[in-house]
């Protein structure tokens, strides 16, 4: 009987759940050989577990001790104040990890020379990934075996859950590549579970299912940053933007570049994306780098702010709006009824204020979007006045609006207006319309 232990490192003491076919290199007995499709695809990158021939260990949920290291525990947060991008000289901070890197090495993973056995498996990699390993009892691997989903399954079970709602333990190619046979896969954050445990939750699952005879491969697959996505001395390197796409100026659908000098309001009502140092340490997500891992499954996709980004605010990994200015348009528009010259008022004939079906709110907040986009570096031209003449069809439509621009900021606004969309008339007949734009920059409210 092999007995598990439960403490930080579990293995396997047994003789019997030792490898005994160590007559070469490899790990493979003297009339053994490694077929041509799993030697193609395996190298040393992808690792395939197999049973140990332990008899099966009482039935009782497994516990699996993570390695308590700098790279896996949170910092703490900071109770002091600072700027936006960095925490105050005196904030009492602690210090996010500076790399994860020694987690894709023993006892996490592998050196990239080794092809070690771990707990009686080998572990080989697959030539094109760098983060895959399978382990395998012996490389004469059986193929298309009906009992993987069982064990994938009670794999799953076995395995520790994060995060919550990470990738369950499934069915697929040993290697991503075409002809490898299959394994079981099994997706890790690094720096949470090494190789000889999971060897040996593998070798439980395989035992508590009857399967020890079986050859059947686990990959697994490493997940996570090993540091931030920039360096404190790289001087572009500032928050990111959550825009989610997909990209369409027309429909103001797009980013507005980062504006350093804006004051930053926090958009998220909690802090949970963890310590930080600099704006370089948040990464997609709105997490700190170091709590990257395994994908978690959705059943939507979330949509963020056109104009949210993520930084350092106070020590901790925060969505943000920037407060900058922006490019209003004022109008001064008429119309002649009867011979008479007659005011109009600009915002619903612009927006389609009177009617909600014309979402007149989202329609001026897009314009003035695309307006702030045109003017971007080219401030100083503003404020700045056109006269226009157009007509306004009587079902609504394009204006076809064309200005007279001679700069590359009124160029982009002629392109704007020109593709300007206005609810129909009230009298819902054509109307011909005079008068002029004009635009301002106004601070943020």
């Amino acid at each position: 009987m092999c007995a598990f232990g439960l403490s930080l490192m579990v293995l396997c003491s047994s003789p019997r759940c030792r490898s005994t076919n160590r007559q070469s290199n490899d790990g493979l007995g003297p009339n053994q050989s490694l077929p041509s499709e799993l030697a193609q695809g395996l190298l040393m990158s992808s690792v395939v577990v197999v049973a140990l021939g332990c008899k099966a260990a009482p039935r009782q949920p497994v516990e699996v001790g993570v390695p308590l290291t700098s790279a896996t525990a949170a910092p703490g947060t900071s109770a002091g104040l600072g700027s936006a991008s960095k925490p105050l000289a005196s904030a009492a901070i602690s210090t996010p990890p500076a790399s994860r890197a020694h987690c894709l090495r023993p006892p996490y993973f592998l050196e990239p020379a080794d092809t070690p056995v771990v707990g009686g498996f080998q572990l080989l990699r697959c030539t094109t990934e760098d983060r895959a390993v399978v382990l395998v009892r012996n490389t004469r691997q059986d193929k298309n075996l009906p009992s993987l989903p069982r064990v994938a399954d009670h794999l799953d079970k076995l395995v520790p859950r994060d995060p919550p709602g990470r990738i369950p333990v499934r069915v697929g190619p040993c290697c991503d590549k075409p002809g490898s046979p299959e394994c079981v896969r099994l997706d890790l954050t690094l720096c949470t579970m090494t190789m000889e445990q999971v060897a040996t939750l593998f070798a439980r699952a395989l035992s508590e299912l009857s399967l020890e005879s079986q050859n059947i491969g686990l990959r697994v697959h490493l997940h996570g940053m090993t540091g931030p996505r920039c360096s404190t001395t790289d001087a572009s390197c500032g928050p990111i933007a959550r825009f989610s796409g997909p990209e369409d100026v027309r429909l103001g659908n797009f980013a507005l570049p980062y504006d350093p000098t804006a004051p930053r309001r926090v958009a998220d009502s909690e802090p949970t994306g963890g310590a930080c140092q600099y704006d370089g340490e948040c990464v997609e997500g709105c997490v700190a780098w170091y709590r990257t891992g395994v994908p978690v499954v959705t059943s939507h996709e979330q949509r963020f702010s056109n104009d949210e980004y993520c930084g350092c605010i106070e020590g901790q990994c925060r969505a943000f709006t920037s407060a900058r200015r922006s490019v209003v348009l004022d109008a001064t528009l008429y119309t002649t009824k009867q011979g008479q010259r007659q005011a109009l008022d600009a915002l619903p004939l612009l927006y389609g204020f009177a009617d909600p079906n014309q979402a007149a709110k989202p329609r001026q907040e897009r314009l003035q979007r695309q307006l702030t986009r045109c003017y971007l570096g080219h401030e100083t031209e503003l404020p700045r006045a056109f006269d226009v003449a157009f007509t306004i069809p009587a079902q609504g439509g394009n204006t076809r609006l064309e200005l007279d621009a001679k700069s590359p900021a009124e160029r982009c606004v002629s392109e704007v207006l020109k593709g300007l969309t206005l609810p129909a008339p009230p009298s819902h007949k054509l109307m011909s319309v005079t008068g002029q734009f004009s635009l301002r920059l106004a601070e943020p409210p």
